[in-house]
């Protein structure tokens, strides 16, 4: 094995709560969910709910393919295995882009909202300044392996779960500020959000599909530990475990959400810091071991074996873009929407040309033409004027110059190209 994993370290239970903390519910809420009101209104819950099919039949698609190519890479490897070397690239790219651009946010959520919990108001460099801080310490967590941050995330989920219940009551018992323009919203420390709704529009569905995706996104971070786990079924079955709870709360707290309501307590500015927290340490976990598997397969250079060197080369990535493009959210999470909608739609269409049964092959082309049309529906009615989608198509277009520099010229390591790269004892 790769130095610093651990085999057979990883239950079901422990991997659905590292995949349940990747999702980060209150975190992904304060910034997602106005944004949904703004584009659907009152059908918020609706889209919420209809969101969880289109992330079934992807879960559904990553069980398949893991258990053909137990990978670390997911996407990277399944990809390649389908369509060859460049697709799997792309693939990587996708998922690891993806991550590196939450992970900017995610630190700069946690220091913000902790900073106004504590009752500070420090300026921008402040906040980035310990915001680059904590990406340091949970980057030195990941890096220790996987059994340290498992431990953390128990941590992390318990108090989230207390959190989820005290923003529920917040938000129905909150005062309602009336008066505000369409979709104006301010960030400070917690949300405080007047969106009066949208018009149920295809685009605008198709937007907040995305956004939904992002509102999910992180269950199958569980999937990068089934090189770690101790069976073949607990990457599967803990992201259910880990969807099915979300699910359900979001769908709790979607009933709660009053638009105009002023929610502001610097208690719940914390516990949205926790969440935001918790979701650094479990999004550095597959984005660190997808870069190993990429090196394995001998597109990337051998140090990226090292989850140490994979670990800290992505923190520093990420704290670099904080720097430059400083507290994003509205364009970061449409271009995160977008890359996981991509990397999600090559893991739908490497299952539709792999997974050894007719009826997984039909759902894996289901999944692909559910992602591809929320792409081109979105692109249709935001090309003009969302920013977001421009950023998102250059980022992704930055795959070909990378995969020159990058991506050619190594032979993969021996195994690199096995079935099913995993020990033998996971088998018995």
């Amino acid at each position: 094995m790769t130095a610093h994993l651990l085999p057979r370290s990883i239950s079901t239970a422990t991997s659905a709560v590292i995949g349940a903390t990747s999702i980060a519910p209150l975190y992904s809420v304060v910034v997602t969910l106005g944004l949904m009101h703004a584009l659907v209104g009152r059908w918020t819950p609706v889209v919420l709910v209809a969101a969880v099919v289109p992330m079934a039949v992807v879960s559904v698609c990553f069980a398949r393919l893991d258990e053909l190519y137990e990978d670390q890479g997911t996407v990277y490897r399944w990809a390649r295995e389908a369509y060859g070397a460049f697709v799997g690239f792309l693939g990587g790219w996708g998922l690891w882009l993806s991550a590196t651009l939450v992970l900017a946010s995610l630190a700069w959520v946690t220091a913000d909202s902790a900073l106004f919990a504590l009752g500070a108001e420090p300026g921008p460099w402040a906040v980035t300044a310990v915001a680059a801080a904590l990406m340091a310490v949970f980057a030195a967590i990941s890096s220790t392996g996987i059994r340290v941050s498992a431990a953390v995330q128990a941590v992390f989920a318990a108090l989230q779960l207390v959190g989820v219940g005290l923003l529920v009551w917040a938000t129905r018992t909150a005062p309602v500020v009336e008066g505000a323009a369409e979709g104006e919203g301010e960030w400070s420390g917690f949300y405080t959000a007047v969106l009066a709704g949208g018009e149920l529009t295809a685009g605008n569905v198709a937007a907040a599909l995305l956004l939904a995706l992002f509102l999910y996104w992180g269950w199958d971070s569980t999937f990068s530990l089934t090189e770690e786990s101790t069976t073949q079924r607990a990457p599967r079955v803990s992201a259910w475990i880990a969807l099915t709870v979300v699910a359900a709360v979001y769908a709790v707290i979607g009933w709660s959400y009053v638009p105009g309501a002023s929610v502001g307590s610097p208690l719940l500015a914390g516990l949205v810091a926790i969440s935001a927290a918790a979701s650094i340490g479990t999004t550095m976990i597959p984005t660190s071991r997808g870069l190993m598997s990429m090196a394995r397969g001998g597109h990337l250079p051998r140090r990226f074996l090292s989850l140490s060197f994979a670990t800290w080369t992505t923190a520093a990535v990420a704290a670099a873009w904080m720097t430059f493009s400083g507290p994003l959210f509205d364009d970061t999470v449409g271009v995160i929407s977008v890359l996981v909608a991509l990397y999600y739609g090559l893991a739908c269409a490497a299952t539709a040309k792999l997974a050894r049964t007719a009826g997984a092959r039909l759902l894996g082309a289901a999944g692909a033409a559910l992602m591809a049309v929320a792409l081109v529906l979105t692109g249709l009615e935001y090309v003009l004027s969302a920013a977001w989608v421009w950023a998102g198509a250059v980022l992704v277009l930055l795959v070909v110059p990378l995969w020159f520099l990058l991506g050619r010229g190594r032979e993969p390591l021996p195994g690199a190209h096995e079935r099913a790269p995993h020990l033998e004892s996971l088998r018995n």
